[in-house]
């Protein structure tokens, strides 16, 4: 079977995840080429993994099937209109814009394309999430009165990383929430605290660890802990 040729925009944190897995991981696709605006750091990458470089992204686009985006967070809106304007499927990673209008307009922009598009919220792919947010929806649980998660890292995100990618809460702690609200239903109220046990994160006015209570619409109560660095004394899926 043909492979899906992916281009990769993007090498940092993420995006080497996503080049190592299309590469060695993926069935169903492969890695057709990678773009960085570093670069010398998508050449290292190329060469590491024996994959073409684009110089530009509207290179990227020419020599791909689809795309995926795992550059930094201010520049996912406007790569994605671009590649769906040329065809191309998208995977985005989270989040597509810091800003609601921003994103609203290319959720419309994606629509009017008609390309298939997602964001990387993994874990409603993921078949274990899935067969229980099926079990859930069948009502073979019963009701839901008590949601609770747990996060951690196999390391802290590095905190020049979250304070250009929106911060701890928009970028650890949005793959509870949004499980939250697939699995249980609408949140209506939510109130959290944070601290930093890492000086460098204070540094940045952001934190490392949190705790986030949910009320949700039909009445169940929800807990998020979200410690960034590995568990001590629990343990969870990883992200």
């Amino acid at each position: 079977m043909k492979k899906l040729g992916i281009g990769l925009a993007g090498v940092g944190r993420m995006g080497r995840i996503h080049a190592v897995d299309l590469v060695s991981r993926c069935a169903r696709a492969g890695l057709a080429c990678v773009y960085d605006a570093d670069a010398e750091r998508a050449a290292a990458l190329a060469t590491q993994l024996d994959v073409p470089v684009a110089a530009t992204f509207d290179e990227l686009l020419e020599r791909s099937e689809a795309v995926a985006i795992a550059t930094p967070t201010g520049t996912h809106a406007e790569l994605t209109v671009a590649a769906t304007k040329a065809g191309l499927p998208v995977f985005c990673e989270k989040p597509i814009s810091l800003d609601r209008g921003t994103t609203v307009a290319t959720l419309t922009a994606v629509e009017a394309a008609g390309i298939p598009f997602q964001v990387g919220f993994h874990r409603r792919f993921d078949p274990d999430w899935v067969a229980a947010a099926d079990r859930i929806s069948a009502g073979e649980l019963g009701d839901v009165t008590l949601f609770r998660t747990s996060l951690r890292d196999m390391n802290p995100p590095d905190p020049a990383y979250l304070a250009g990618s929106g911060g701890f809460f928009v970028d650890v702690t949005v793959h509870d929430l949004d499980v939250a609200r697939w699995l249980v239903g609408e949140v209506v109220e939510v109130s959290a605290h944070g601290t930093a046990s890492d000086p460098a994160f204070s540094e940045i006015g952001d934190i490392d660890t949190a705790v986030v209570v949910l009320r949700f619409a039909s009445g169940a109560l929800g807990v998020i802990d979200t410690p960034a660095g590995p568990a001590t004394a629990t343990s969870a899926p990883p992200r």
